[in-house]
């Protein structure tokens, strides 16, 4: 049994060897990510989602990756700060689901 299950998860280890690497790339560009979270939160509230998406990806991953900074290219902020389960309570209260009100509601929370 022992034997079945060791070949079981042989297989496995290519999954697994393949997770770690998707982690390690995710921790790298964690701290780009995170500043350009901080910088959502900090700067966007005042403009459109038009503008928001503008300063997101033409300023503020461009700025990280002028300085040497690694950033997801195309960081979705609101998945980055605000998990889906958050996201439905919220819609349950009845917030709207266009992403220009849950950006509000994640800069109201954060």
């Amino acid at each position: 049994m022992a034997a079945q299950l060791i070949n079981g998860l042989a297989g496995e280890r290519v999954r697994w060897t393949e997770d770690s690497n998707n982690f390690n790339d995710l921790k790298q560009r964690l701290v780009g990510d995170c500043a350009v979270g901080c910088a959502f939160v900090c700067y966007c509230g005042p403009f459109n989602q038009d503008f928001r998406s503008y300063l997101i990806n033409d300023k503020f991953i461009m700025d990280c990756q002028s300085r040497s900074v690694p950033v997801t290219t195309g960081v979705d902020v609101i998945s980055f700060l605000v998990d889906i389960g958050t996201i439905g309570d919220w819609n349950m209260q009845g917030l709207p689901t266009d992403p220009l009100s849950i950006q509000n509601a994640v800069m109201v929370t954060h």
